[in-house]
C-alpha cells in the first residue's frame, strides 16, 4: 500500500474531520512529538517514524505484523531486557485498538538461524497477537495503515450510539398507519409507490444544539454562494477554479441571483474539541435537490409538524411556484408532484412543468424503466412503469404537464421557479427561456449559475478573495463555521489538488465526479472511490484515469461518521435493526427575500457496511426531530 506524508496540515485536517479527538491516543502521540519530529516520510514503500521519543527504524510496508522482530538488549552474556524495536508504535496501536478489537501484543519465542552463521542458531522473540489483529476486507494491513486509517475502516468495528426509538414491539398496525399516511401523499420513486425503503420505527432524534449548528451553517453556506455570485466576474482565480474542465457544452452562465433553496448532504461526526458533542460536516451543497415531497410525506406519515410545506409557503410569500423539471429525471416526478400537491392544498399555485411532453416521457418509461437489482420480492411485485396511469390515478395530471421546448411560455410572472436538473440535462434553448423568465420578473430559486451544480464549488472556500468577502460582509464566525463544517475539498489536477499530494494521501481521501460527466454519474455516490478500500496501485491508476477525464473530479477528506443503530420495518412488515450504520443527513433550508433562513425539515439515511450512503430499498430512512 502506498502511504503518505504526515504534515501538521494533515494532522489538522484529520482533527477537523473527526479522526483526532482531543483526548485520543493518536492525538496524544502527535502532541508528544517535538516540532522537529512532526513529519513521517514515506518513500519507496518504507516509512521512517520518530514517535513518543522512541526512535523507530524503517518499517517495510510488506513487513508481516506477526513476524516483526524484537530487539535484544543485552550486556555481555546476561540478557537485560527484551523489547520490540518499534515499541512506541505497538503501544500506540494497543491503545488505539484495544477497547474496540481486544488488540494486544505479546512476545513469542522462536529459534532461528544465526544472523552470520546458519550453523549457529539463536533464540529470538517476535511480536504476536493472540486475539488477532485488525484487518480490512479480511486481510492484514501495514503498520502505517493501522496507525492512520480510521477505526471504522476496519472489519468488525462497532461504535453504536443507542437511540430512544421504539423497539420491535411497535405494533404492525401503528406502522401500517404510518405507511398509509405517507402513501396518501402520492410519494414514490420511479416504478415504486409509497414507502419503498426500510422505515424507522420512530423519528430519528438529534439534540437541539445540532439544529442550531445546522442553521448557523446554512446561513454561512447561503452567504458563501453570495460571495461567489459577487466575485466571479472580477476574480481570475475563482474563474479558473470553477471553469476547470467545464465542457464547452456548459455555458459559463452567471446570471445574477440569490440561492434560496439548499439541501446539503451532511455527515454526523463528533466535535474534536468536545468528543461527546455531535457536529455536522457537509460533503455536498445541493441546490437542485430532490426530496421535498419525501420530507413532507415522512412528516405526514409520522404525524409530525408539516414544516416542509409551512416554511415553503412562508418563503413564497404569495407567489406561484413552478418546478421546471428535466425529463431525464422523470423518475422523481412523484416526489415533486407530492410536494406541489401539498402546496396547492395550502392555496399556492404550484405545478410541475417538464421540458418534454408527458407522452414521450411515458413511452420512455415503459421501454426503459428497470427495477433496481436486488429489489425485494414484495417491491418487485408492485413495480410499475405506467408513468401516465399513476399520475392520473393520483390526481397529479391537474398540475403536472410537459411541453416541447419551443412551447415553453414566454413569461411566468413573478413565480418562483425551481430548476430541477443540471445544465447538462437541459437544452440551451430551455436555459435561455429561464433567463427570459428571470428578466421579466420571475425568481430562479437556484440561479442560472453553472458552478452551483458542481462539487468544485466547495473548493472555492480556500480562495483568499472568497474568504475576505465572507469575513468582511458576514463576519469571522461564519467563515469559521465553514472551515469547521465543510469537508476539505480539492479539484483533482489543480493547484490544491495536484496528483502527487493526492497519491500520498490515499488513506485519507475519497474521489467523485464533480459535475458534467454527461451520464448523471456525479450524484448518488455513483462515481465514489474510497482510497483506503483500494490498493496503492489501484489508487494511482484511478487518479491518472480521473485526471484524464474531460470533466472535473474532486477529492475530499474522509470523515469519521458516528455509527448508529436503528430499528426498522419494511413494506412487507418485516422488522429488523441496522447496527454500526453510517449516516447521511439531508436538511432542507430555505431563504426568502427577507433574508430569513428557514429549516423545512430533515431526513436521515442509514446504511451499514458501506460508505455509499444514499436512498435505496435496503437503506433505513426516516424523519429527524431535534430535542
Amino acid at each position: 500500500m502506498s502511504g503518505g506524508h504526515i504534515s501538521r496540515a494533515l494532522i489538522d485536517k484529520r482533527k477537523k474531520h473527526g479522526f483526532l479527538p482531543k483526548d485520543s491516543a493518536e492525538a496524544q502521540a502527535f502532541a508528544a512529538r517535538s516540532r522537529t519530529e512532526t513529519d513521517a516520510m514515506i518513500s519507496n514503500g518504507r516509512i521512517s517514524y520518530r514517535l513518543l521519543g522512541d526512535e523507530l527504524h524503517e518499517i517495510s510496508v510488506d513487513d508481516a505484523l506477526a513476524g516483526t522482530r524484537w530487539a535484544l538488549h543485552a550486556s555481555g552474556a546476561d540478557r537485560v531486557a527484551w523489547r520490540p524495536n518499534k515499541s512506541a508504535i505497538y503501544a500506540l496501536l494497543e491503545q488505539k485498538f484495544g477497547a474496540t478489537f481486544g488488540y494486544k501484543w505479546e512476545p513469542e519465542n522462536a529459534v532461528i538461524a544465526g544472523r552470520y552463521s546458519k550453523a549457529s542458531p539463536v533464540e529470538r522473540q517476535f511480536v504476536s497477537w493472540p486475539k488477532g489483529q485488525p484487518k480490512i476486507g479480511g486481510s492484514n494491513v501495514t503498520l502505517y495503515d493501522m496507525l492512520l486509517l480510521p477505526l471504522d475502516a476496519f472489519d468488525n468495528y462497532k461504535q453504536n450510539i443507542k437511540r430512544s426509538a421504539k423497539d420491535e414491539s411497535q405494533t404492525d398496525a401503528e406502522m401500517r398507519d404510518v405507511f398509509a399516511r405517507a402513501a396518501a401523499t402520492g410519494i414514490g420513486y420511479k416504478g415504486l409507490s409509497g414507502i419503498s425503503w426500510r422505515a424507522c420505527l420512530a423519528p430519528f432524534e438529534l439534540p437541539a444544539y445540532f439544529l442550531a449548528e445546522l442553521e448557523l451553517l446554512a446561513r454561512a453556506v447561503f452567504h458563501f454562494s453570495d460571495a461567489v455570485d459577487a466575485l466571479y466576474a472580477t476574480h481570475k482565480s475563482l474563474q479558473q477554479l470553477l471553469n476547470h474542465k467545464r465542457p464547452d457544452r456548459i455555458a459559463p452562465l452567471m446570471k445574477r441571483g440569490k440561492v434560496s433553496i439548499i439541501r446539503p448532504d451532511v455527515v454526523i461526526s463528533f466535535d474534536p474539541e468536545q468528543p461527546t458533542k455531535l457536529r455536522p460536516v457537509i460533503t455536498e451543497i445541493e441546490s437542485c435537490p430532490a426530496g421535498q415531497g419525501m420530507t413532507h410525506a415522512m412528516q405526514a406519515g409520522y404525524k409530525l409538524s408539516l414544516d416542509m410545506v409551512d416554511e415553503f409557503v412562508a418563503m413564497l410569500a404569495g407567489r406561484p411556484f413552478i418546478v421546471l423539471s428535466t425529463s431525464e429525471w422523470a423518475e422523481y416526478v412523484f416526489d415533486q408532484a407530492t410536494f406541489c400537491k401539498a402546496l396547492r392544498d395550502r392555496g399556492v399555485d404550484a405545478r410541475v412543468l417538464f421540458d418534454s411532453t408527458l407522452e414521450k416521457i411515458h413511452d420512455h418509461a415503459m421501454a426503459n424503466w428497470v427495477a433496481p437489482a436486488g429489489l425485494p420480492e414484495h417491491l418487485q411485485s408492485a413495480w410499475s412503469r405506467d408513468f401516465l396511469g399513476r399520475l392520473d390515478k393520483l390526481g397529479f395530471l391537474e398540475f403536472v404537464s410537459g411541453v416541447e421546448v419551443v412551447d415553453l411560455p414566454e413569461t411566468v410572472g413573478d413565480a418562483v421557479v425551481f430548476r430541477f436538473g443540471y445544465f447538462d440535462n437541459f437544452a440551451p434553448a430551455t436555459i435561455a427561456r429561464m433567463e427570459q423568465w428571470q428578466d421579466a420578473g420571475a425568481e430562479i430559486s437556484n440561479p442560472l449559475q453553472f458552478p452551483l451544480e458542481s462539487k468544485s464549488l466547495m473548493a472555492a472556500v480556500k480562495l483568499p478573495s472568497v474568504r475576505a468577502w465572507i469575513a468582511t460582509n458576514c463576519g469571522d464566525e461564519e467563515l469559521a463555521v465553514l472551515d469547521r463544517c465543510l469537508a476539505d475539498t480539492v479539484v483533482v489536477g489543480t493547484e490544491f489538488g495536484d496528483l502527487e499530494s493526492l497519491r500520498n494521501y490515499r488513506a485519507h481521501l475519497v474521489t467523485k465526479f464533480a459535475a458534467w460527466d454527461g451520464n448523471n454519474e456525479s450524484w448518488g455516490a455513483r462515481s465514489l472511490v474510497v482510497g483506503h478500500s483500494v490498493s496503492g496501485v489501484e489508487w494511482n491508476r484511478s487518479l491518472g484515469e480521473l485526471n484524464a477525464l474531460p470533466h472535473p473530479v474532486v477529492a475530499q477528506h474522509l470523515i469519521a461518521s458516528t455509527l448508529h443503530s436503528a430499528a426498522f420495518i419494511d413494506a412487507a412488515g418485516v422488522h429488523g435493526t441496522v447496527t454500526n450504520a453510517r449516516t447521511r443527513l439531508t436538511p432542507f433550508f430555505l431563504r426568502g427575500n427577507d433574508g430569513v433562513v428557514r429549516h423545512g425539515g430533515s431526513m436521515i439515511t442509514l446504511r451499514e457496511g458501506t460508505m455509499r450512503i444514499h436512498g435505496a430499498s435496503d437503506a433505513v430512512e426516516g424523519p429527524v426531530v431535534y430535542k
